[in-house]
């Protein structure tokens, strides 16, 4: 989880980041997902961060 949980801080709620990524063969189910907040989720999708962030 990253470190805002509930929301990032500015009243946005949590969104869904796939740890496999649809374009590499990832889907949607529970064990392929990790909340983060917005700014988190940003620099997950940008290569920030680890694919194994939990």
């Amino acid at each position: 989880m990253c470190g805002h949980p509930g929301d990032d801080g500015k009243g946005r709620g949590l969104m869904q980041a796939h740890l496999v990524p649809h374009s590499e063969g990832g889907d949607d189910n529970a064990n392929n997902i990790v909340l983060l907040c917005r700014t988190c989720h940003a620099k997950y999708d940008a290569g920030q961060r680890h694919r194994s962030h939990p």
